[in-house]
């Protein structure tokens, strides 16, 4: 089974889709989102970024547990803040 959610990042909204309700992989597609984001230079961004991830509600997710709470929602939206980049 799938479970879809949107990544707000950048002023853009950005479907996902995971595997399974895991921190973990919701964080490596967002590392994907933003390494697919281009910077005021037309380059592209490629490094582990730091940032956190907040749900619908505003809630911080830090946990599989949160994330999996987060998916009780009838539409999934995760708004990425990235620390100390750009």
């Amino acid at each position: 089974m799938s479970y879809k959610a949107f990544v707000y990042f950048e002023k853009k909204m950005h479907r996902v889709l995971l595997a399974s309700l895991k921190l973990k992989r919701l964080e490596k597609k967002v590392v994907e989102i933003i390494n697919s984001t281009k910077n005021d230079n037309d380059k592209t961004v490629n490094y582990t970024p730091r940032f956190k991830i907040v749900d619908n509600n505003s809630r911080e997710i830090t946990n599989d547990k949160q994330l999996k709470t987060a998916f009780n929602a009838e539409d999934v939206f995760f708004f990425v803040h990235p620390i100390g980049m750009f």
